[in-house]
């Protein structure tokens, strides 16, 4: 098993990491020491760095993480790559799954029962993947898996100005998704209201943020109509009160539907959405 975790501090992989200004790394140290704070079983985490077709290793917290991260580079099927092709996370337990027996054999070696994949995404760019190693048993639940998703949200956003610039990002293609938006305003004076009706996923909520983000006056978002509302377009709305206090607005979210409502509760962003 891999000796105690150092304190918590990013550190770039001397044989193939990119090299991270000092203020970039101090802001992923804390998104990291933030992320194993929320999930009890995280002990080491890592970046990779997506540039163009390739991924590597940029900075990692432990021997252990670079090794595995390592690992997941050289291998052609990796939950790393997974992660970020489909844009969605990746659990893996490494004493039951069997999608990639090489990465599972050597993590149970080393220790780790839990490898998730996060994928770093932001203005329809991949950055890269946030791994994270767990020792213990069960390793990561689905709320574990939920709460991390927002983090790599946040961490999206760090990542996109720690990117060096002769590193080109592959963008996402634009696909018109099953989502509607529709805006009205009852009273001259009174809040606009958005209704978003359909689905908010990883695509559908990039075109969410380009309308919303654009509006400085007080909002109010009608959920009624949505049918399915993943992390994506939690980091959406966590992004547009921030942006409408900045201007001295409000945000008001009405007729949140239950799997909504339990996505905030568990993201513990009650007191923000509300």
């Amino acid at each position: 098993m891999a000796g105690p975790l150092s304190p918590d501090h990013l550190s770039p992989d001397p044989r193939l990491g990119t090299r991270i200004p000092s203020a970039e790394r101090a802001q992923l140290e804390e998104i990291t020491s933030a992320l194993r704070a929320s999930l009890p079983a995280t002990v080491f985490t890592g970046v990779l760095w997506y540039d163009d077709t390739t991924l590597r290793p940029a900075v990692s917290s432990h021997s252990t993480a670079a090794t595995l991260d390592r690992l997941q580079v050289a291998l052609s099927q990796c939950p790393c790559r997974t992660a970020l092709s489909e844009e969605r996370p990746i659990v893996v337990a490494t004493e039951l799954d069997h999608r990639w027996p090489v990465l599972a054999h050597r993590a149970r070696q080393m220790g780790v029962r839990g490898v998730l994949c996060l994928p770093l995404i932001r203005a329809r760019r991949r950055l890269g993947v946030l791994t994270a190693y767990a020792q213990a048993r069960p390793p990561f639940t689905p709320a574990d898996t939920t709460i991390a998703g927002i983090f790599a949200a946040r961490a999206a956003r760090t990542l996109l100005t720690a990117a060096p610039d002769s590193a080109p990002k592959e963008v996402v293609p634009a696909v018109a998704g099953p989502l509607r938006i529709a805006a009205s305003q009852d009273h001259h004076d009174g809040p606009t209201t958005i209704a978003v009706s359909g689905e908010v996923d990883a695509t559908t909520a990039v075109r969410l943020r380009a309308v919303v983000l654009r509006l400085t006056e007080d909002l109010v978002i009608d959920l009624s109509g949505v049918t399915f509302f993943g992390v994506a377009g939690l980091a959406v709305l966590t992004d547009l009160d921030t942006h409408l206090q900045a201007h001295g607005s409000t945000l008001r979210l009405t007729a949140i539907p239950p799997q909504v409502l339990r996505l905030i509760r568990i993201a513990r962003l009650e007191h923000t959405l509300l």
